[in-house]
């Protein structure tokens, strides 16, 4: 509903409110924090390297697992392979079918 000068606001439900990452994949598709991939892969902030990266979560508790990136247990850096990165889903607003995969 509009309020003062054309400013207009919408009902957003906080679950599915996430962070864009500032990348896209090869479709142009933004690429977004809790996205994960035909891998379930999830996108998530690593603090260690300080970017953008993915990681395995346990199911159903979303607990992390590992993370993917050269600064934690893994060898592999998003960026290096955003192209080809796939969003099938998003663990906030999709959280059943990340259940589904257990």
């Amino acid at each position: 509903e509009p309020i003062g000068y054309g400013a207009n606001f919408e009902s957003v439900h906080p679950d599915s409110v996430g962070m864009w990452t500032g990348m896209t994949n090869k479709n142009g598709v933004k690429i977004f924090e809790g996205d994960y991939d035909q891998d379930y892969q999830v996108i998530h902030w690593c603090e260690k390297s300080l970017s953008w990266q993915t990681a395995v979560y346990h199911h159903p508790t979303m607990e992390k697992i590992f993370c993917n990136c050269y600064d934690c247990e893994g060898n592999f850096n998003l960026t290096e392979h955003i192209e080809s990165f796939e969003v099938i889903g998003n663990v906030f607003e999709h959280p059943k079918l990340m259940e589904d995969t257990k």
